[in-house]
């Protein structure tokens, strides 16, 4: 996208309540993770500006409460 600030947040919103150890990346580049848990939501934030004119894939698989990992990778 274009327009699109380089240290905008990302967010994904899950159907039930995610484990808390997540690990933030954005390809190469690290990223600050935060869980709202009333929510279900995990916002991912670039820990340093993102390079101009690059693409970044973005990818999660976090697990639930009760340890059970997504059954794929989102996207």
């Amino acid at each position: 996208a274009t327009g699109v600030s380089r240290t905008t947040d990302i967010s994904v919103t899950f159907n039930k309540a995610v484990n808390p150890d997540i690990l933030g990346r954005i390809d190469d580049k690290d990223a600050d993770v935060t869980v709202n848990y009333i929510t279900n939501t995990v916002t991912m934030r670039p820990t340093s500006p993102l390079d101009p004119l690059t693409v970044y894939p973005f990818i999660i698989q976090v697990r639930d409460l009760s340890g059970n990992l997504m059954a794929s990778p989102y996207p």
